[in-house]
Parts: C-alpha cells; sequence; structure tokens
C-alpha cells in the first residue's frame, strides 16, 4: 500500500536569521514527490500594535499571525501567512503573504 502525503507542517526557528542575513523561507515544495513544505515558525506570534504603526492599524490591541493552508481535493492550492489586529472585539486582516502551489 502506498500513502501519499501532501503536506509537512513544522515549526522551528525563527522567520528572520541571525545578523540580519534575511528571511527563512516558509513554503518549500519538492520538486519530485511535490510534498509541501510548510515551516509555520513566526516568533512572537503576537505582538502589541508597534509604536508609528502604518495608519491602516487601531490603536491599541495586538497584531498576531496565523499560517493557513487550502487544501482542495487533497492537493495542496495556497499557504497564506497572515497578520490580523485585534482591539477588543474588532479583527481586521492587516497583512498577508500567499505562496500559491
Amino acid at each position: 500500500m502506498e500513502l501519499s502525503v501532501p503536506l509537512v507542517v513544522f515549526g522551528h526557528m525563527h522567520k528572520e536569521f541571525d545578523g540580519g542575513k534575511g528571511n527563512r523561507k516558509m513554503v518549500v515544495q519538492d520538486s519530485y514527490n511535490k510534498i509541501v513544505y510548510v515551516n509555520g515558525a513566526i516568533v512572537p506570534r503576537v505582538k502589541e500594535r508597534p509604536v508609528g504603526a502604518a495608519e491602516e492599524l487601531e490603536s491599541g490591541g495586538t497584531i498576531r499571525a496565523f499560517t493557513l493552508v487550502e487544501i482542495l481535493d487533497g492537493k495542496i492550492k495556497k499557504v497564506v501567512e497572515s497578520w490580523v489586529q485585534v482591539v477588543g472585539s474588532m479583527v481586521k486582516i492587516v497583512k498577508k503573504h500567499c505562496s500559491r502551489m
């Protein structure tokens, strides 16, 4: 019996490399077996609204990171890194980066 694994999700290391050497890849697809590897590690996942933040952000609250994977008919369609602002009962997506497969 053969088992197909379309997605491996894990979380290891920070998004940025030490010493300002850029960001690590969050999503990689193996060209041979088409497995999608998602490194969902973002540290910290919850941030206070930064001072001098962009105008589209409301005052106060927190910014939270989420990683979403869209799967259709057993195939990975896209992986989205989203940042959501939460202020009381108000929730708003303030940034997202989409990787389409």
